[in-house]
C-alpha cells in the first residue's frame, strides 16, 4: 500500500511525503491507515490562511483542512511526514493544540 500526504500551507508552500507499506513496518502503517478512516473524513471546509492536507491511502483520497485534522487522521499525517524527514512547524503546532 502507498500512503501519500501533501501539505499545502496557507502561504502556498507545499510539502509532499510518501510511505510505501512494506517489510516489518507494514502492519503498523496499515493499522494507522485503517484507524484514520480515510474513506470517511470530516467534510472539507476551506479556511483562508490555513493548511490543507491531501491524503491518499491506496486508491482512497480525501482533503482535510487543518482544523479538522484530529485524532487518528492527525496521527497518520504526522507519522507520514515524520517518516519523510520530520513534521513541519504547522504539524507540530496542531499536535500540541490537540494534546
Amino acid at each position: 500500500m502507498v500512503i501519500e500526504v501533501t501539505q499545502i500551507l496557507g502561504n502556498g508552500s507545499v510539502r509532499h511525503a510518501v510511505v510505501v507499506t512494506a517489510g516489518p513496518d507494514a502492519a503498523r502503517w496499515e493499522d494507522l491507515a485503517e484507524r484514520a478512516a480515510v474513506t470517511c473524513p470530516p467534510a472539507y471546509r476551506a479556511e483562508p490562511g490555513q493548511a490543507v492536507y491531501d491524503i491518499r491511502v491506496g486508491n482512497q483520497v480525501c482533503q482535510v483542512g487543518e482544523e479538522d485534522l484530529v485524532g487518528p487522521l492527525l496521527k497518520l499525517v504526522t507519522a507520514v511526514l515524520a517518516e519523510s524527514g520530520g513534521p513541519s512547524d504547522a504539524v507540530r503546532s496542531m499536535v500540541a493544540r490537540h494534546a
